[in-house]
């Protein structure tokens, strides 16, 4: 499960994953937390977490308080998460965010899929005070070139293009600069390798946060595979042991009820 979506450089929240086994035996689960920037920032060691039988278990990746021990993951940094069961048992994962000092809440389920093209339905609306959009590029050998691209008015226009993410990094891409403010605006993220997308809106009044996902189309989706391995920076990468082919899954061959619409 992909959360692109992070909390803003300005921004020192809370950060909390659920993750629920369904199935009739314990799983072991995998947190890893990419950083932004690891060759300035460094790496976070994933937290590994046994999740028994029919039971969901929450993982605090940032918390409210002080405490030294829960600074594994540096506050105000931004960063992407990747959740895996180690042994790819079937499992379901979901993340709280929050504001600055507990203001606002928002609850986001994972993003099982990538793909070369997602839209954004929703790129600004009445007292937003900044809206942003998330693109993780979870492969641990593809560089993706992104370009973001507004529609509205009838016509659709490029935003900023050539945006290249090294692999296992990620970039936020301000959509307020950008000029996407108006509700009739919608956005456009179109990759030539694989990515996830997700949005961190946040309210100015009332004081509140929205993390919607990104809607993959289908005909460009598929799996995530060659995924970035735990603690490793740019340059030092090396491969999860998950099947290396980056090569995108027909989406008729992925099960309805785990497939997006688009």
């Amino acid at each position: 499960w992909l959360f692109p979506t992070s909390a803003p450089l300005d921004v020192v929240g809370a950060e909390k994953v659920w993750v629920f086994n369904p199935g009739d035996t314990d799983v072991q689960v995998r947190v890893q937390v990419q950083l932004d920037e690891p060759g300035v920032n460094g790496t976070v060691e994933p937290f590994e977490q046994n999740v028994p039988a029919h039971r969901a278990v929450p993982i605090t990746i940032i918390d409210s308080d002080d405490d030294p021990a829960n600074d594994r993951v540096p506050k105000g940094v931004p960063h992407w998460v990747l959740v895996q069961s180690t042994d790819g048992a079937d499992i379901v994962a979901q993340r709280m965010l929050t504001g600055t000092d507990l203001r606002g809440v928002s609850y986001a389920i994972g993003i099982p899929v990538v793909a070369t093209r997602w839209l954004l339905p929703v790129a600004g609306a009445a007292a937003v005070g900044s809206s942003l959009v998330a693109v993780a590029n979870p492969s641990a050998t593809e560089t993706a070139t992104v370009t973001l691209r507004r529609q509205g008015g009838g016509s659709v226009s490029d935003v900023e293009s050539a945006i290249e993410i090294p692999p296992g990094e990620f970039r936020m891409l301000d959509l307020v600069r950008a000029g996407l403010t108006e509700g009739a605006m919608s956005a456009e993220v179109v990759s030539d390798h694989p990515v996830v997308v997700g949005q961190w809106i946040g309210f100015s009044s009332p004081s509140d946060i929205a993390t919607p996902l990104g809607i993959p189309v289908v005909g460009t989706l598929g799996l995530p595979f060659d995924l970035i391995a735990p603690g490793v920076a740019s340059g030092e990468l090396d491969t999860a042991p998950l099947p290396s082919d980056d090569t995108l899954v027909d989406p008729a061959s992925v099960p309805t009820e785990t497939t997006p619409e688009g």
